[in-house]
């Protein structure tokens, strides 16, 4: 598969030959190349591309195996043939045999062999693990520099932290070891012991983690974690994927615990449980991961965390628990649907073995009858235990954790039940025997949950109309419809989010309210403008149809509302909606866009889409390495500005090559699109005509076109060899927004008017003539 994705041409020819498949074929075979046919030994252009992609592993396992320096010192043959593999591995590499190559390979490996150490050495149960993790330090203290080791790797501490995650997602052996089984606590060790021994400047924030010092964040780690979850390829994968996650789980109860982790990265944590518990491939999954929130859920709700932390995150907690509750739902429903197909196969089967004629008399009739009710009901509480005990134990499981999660949130005090905005309208489908199932385990049906937990008095009837009007508009605040016109994915729309369920759980209670005050409408509140307006946008929303029915029914409902409602009146740009955000946006609407930049980062950060979250991590990460995204972030909202917080970092470069760019090929693709010839260096080929006039029928949405034409600018006028190039950071700014413009069509929208303001602003006249006139 690998010489498939590397090596096209050379699998081609040789499966086209008569002879077919061959290894010898990669031993010696003969390729075309510039000066005719020439004979290669392909196997040198395998390898060296081979061990290059394993070497963060290689060279660390090499490292740590026992027979560096033998366990005794004395095995002097041993100590030969080890060195000998790294010396291998450099001349595979560089084709040079030297001191210098090799420290330079282990100064580019730094990172990886301390993921390694730090983890292994903490085994205090291994003591020639032990011997064998020191052997590799001093054998990299004696190729490097301890300068140097102290300098990188403090610079890439928390690439050393991504590496020992990496190392818990992965299962490998050392030599003389065998397969590595680790505590889950040798990890955290280990990451305490970045945070120690590769020192980094303090954190800004009062009682920082132990996450900080190592230049990263728990917001990050969950970032990058969750996204390999999404790139699983298989249940193996993807199962030591959410064992890492449920590592972080540990780190997060420690620093609610500990009191060192903020509200705003608190609440971005609960949000990842969401995205991963409802995504449909992390089913098998998703009972751990259940368990991992429970566990959180437990030391959140504790007495000395329910006061500053709980109450802060209500509005989570309120998609938390929607969340719980469709998951629920959606075991419950495949559950019942399993165990009712085999019920109802076989009641056919015996219905077909009576035949027509079962010479029951109408006297025997009722009897019969009641007979048979009571046979079809042990029947299927016998199908229920035997699906539990062998097939459908996953889906029990489920049901089994979300319910008592849920329990846990609504027992907490801080989320009465009856204000899970409507949860008692969030009930499965009646069918059939239901009784049985909830007989058979009470956590099975959430209605039990209403019996469990008490409700307030009268909760059932709305008198206070002007309580259930400042309700519906916090709950639409909390969970906005969607203004993204370019958000057509399928998997991301309004119909299928929790804020969807929300929205629709609120419409339900306030027209329950409308309901119960229908007979006594005159003494009813004016009804206020917002409300009307809000009731106004959910009609002509994308949210599903029956969000929309019940929100004309509310309006029709009311028989008092404001004359010449205005419900566009509150505009939707943030930089126009106050005086002061209109001055800053005049005085210097560069800062505002960055502002604006920075605020949809925050929102893309939080998206069900794993890859997306990702980018838009790095791209944050990136932009507030840079005196522009500091100055930027002070102007944002507290929420937004909360959210991003983890990643204020002071200027490395580091930090900035963590932005995603657009690669070679996809520039030579754009390039191809401008109609400029590819080996002809022109600097202005984004303005070309079929840039802008994009007619490619087989993907001519709008979000193509906004992406193309800002991916191709930014590439064309901001790339490093460009001759466009300011003295100010606005061209390194947009170009670390390539990779997001390129994932996201608003994204790019949002650029858009940033990247032609600069171009037209520029006071480089000279070399930018010609793109301004083409501007």
């Amino acid at each position: 598969k690998e010489l498939c994705r590397r090596f096209p041409n050379e699998i081609l020819l040789m499966v086209t030959d008569e002879g077919g498949w061959s290894y010898d074929f990669w031993r010696m075979g003969e390729v075309e190349g510039d000066e005719g046919v020439e004979n290669r030994l392909l196997d040198e252009r395998v390898l060296p591309t081979f061990l290059h992609d394993i070497g963060p592993i290689l060279i660390p396992l090499i490292l740590v195996s026992p027979t560096i320096y033998g366990l005794n010192g004395e095995d002097k043959e041993k100590n030969f043939e080890t060195t000998t593999y790294i010396r291998e591995y450099v001349l595979t590499l560089t084709k040079e045999e030297s001191d210098e190559q090799i420290a330079k390979i282990l100064r580019f490996h730094i990172r990886d062999i301390f993921g390694f150490v730090f983890v292994l050495q903490g085994d205090q149960d291994n003591t020639a693990l032990q011997d064998a993790c020191h052997n590799a330090s001093q054998y990299l203290r004696r190729c490097v520099s301890d300068a140097h080791i102290e300098r990188e790797g403090a610079k890439q501490a928390f690439l050393v932290l991504r590496r020992i995650l990496m190392l818990h997602c992965k299962s490998f052996s050392v030599a003389g070891h065998g397969e590595m089984c680790l505590d889950p606590k040798l990890f955290i060790d280990g990451i305490k012991c970045v945070s120690k021994q590769l020192t980094k400047p303090s954190s800004d924030r009062p009682c920082a983690g132990f996450l900080e010092p190592a230049g990263s964040s728990l917001t990050e780690c969950v970032v990058i974690v969750k996204y390999w979850l999404s790139k699983s390829l298989n249940a193996q994968q993807r199962e030591n994927a959410s064992g890492t996650f449920s590592l972080l789980c540990i780190i997060l109860r420690e620093s609610i615990e500990d009191h060192t982790i903020q509200s705003h990265e608190l609440r971005f944590c609960l949000l990842s449980f969401i995205s991963i518990i409802l995504e449909p491939e992390n089913s098998n999954v998703c009972p751990s991961i259940l368990e991992s929130l429970k566990s959180v859920l437990g030391v959140l709700f504790s007495a000395s965390n329910l006061e500053h932390l709980a109450v802060d995150t209500t509005s989570t907690l309120h998609k938390l628990s929607l969340s719980l509750l469709q998951v629920h739902q959606n075991a419950y429903v495949s559950f019942y649907r399993i165990c009712m197909a085999t019920f109802n196969c076989f009641q056919f089967n015996q219905k077909t073995s009576r035949g027509l004629l079962n010479g029951i008399d109408d006297t025997e009739n009722l009897e019969f009858t009641c007979n048979e009710q009571s046979q079809s009901i042990n029947l299927l509480k016998t199908i229920i235990s035997k699906k539990l005990d062998f097939d459908e134990r996953l889906l029990a499981n489920t049901m089994m954790k979300s319910f008592e999660c849920l329990e846990m949130i609504a027992s907490s005090g801080t989320l009465p039940f009856e204000d899970i905005l409507g949860a008692e309208d969030f009930s499965h489908p009646h069918g059939r025997h239901r009784d049985v199932f909830s007989n058979h385990n009470e956590k099975f049906c959430i209605e039990t949950l209403h019996k469990i937990i008490p409700k307030n008095p009268g909760g059932d009837h709305y008198h206070d109309m002007d309580t259930e009007y400042e309700n519906f508009v916090c709950v639409m605040n909390d969970h906005p419809l969607s203004t993204d016109v370019f958000d057509y994915d399928s998997r991301r729309t309004v119909a299928h989010s929790v804020d969807s369920r929300a929205r629709f759980l609120a419409l339900l209670r306030l027209e329950k309210a409308l309901a119960s005050t229908n007979d006594h409408m005159e003494s009813c509140p004016m009804f206020p403008k917002p409300v009307y307006e809000l009731l106004l946008l959910v009609c002509c929303s994308r949210d599903p149809e029956e969000s929309r029915v019940v929100a004309s029914r509310c309006l029709g409902a009311m028989k008092k509302v404001l004359q010449e409602p205005n419900p566009t009146s509150q505009s939707n740009e943030p930089y126009v909606d106050s005086e002061a955000h209109m001055k800053v946006y005049f005085d210097n609407p560069l800062l505002a866009i960055k502002t604006k930049i920075l605020s949809m980062l925050g929102q893309f950060l939080q998206s069900d889409c794993a890859e997306t979250s990702l980018i838009a991590m790095k791209t944050a990460k990136a932009l507030l390495a840079t005196s522009d995204g500091k100055r930027s972030w002070k102007s944002l909202d507290d929420d937004v500005k909360g959210m991003l917080n983890p990643f204020v970092n002071a200027n490395e470069s580091s930090l900035k090559k963590e932005a995603v760019l657009i690669s070679n090929r996809s520039l030579l693709r754009l390039k191809d699109k401008s109609g400029v010839p590819l080996d002809i260096d022109d600097d202005t080929w984004c303005w070309k005509e079929a840039i802008w006039t994009f007619r490619d029928r087989d993907n001519s949405s709008c979000n193509s076109w906004i992406q193309l034409v800002v991916c191709s600018i930014i590439s064309c006028c901001y790339s490093k060899d460009s001759t466009y190039n300011q003295e100010d950071e606005s061209p390194g700014f947009f170009r670390m927004c390539a990779g997001l413009c390129a994932k996201e069509a608003s994204f790019a929208a949002c650029i858009f008017p940033g990247v032609i303001y600069h171009l037209l602003d520029s006071e480089d006249r000279y070399h930018v003539n010609g793109k301004n006139d083409s501007v």
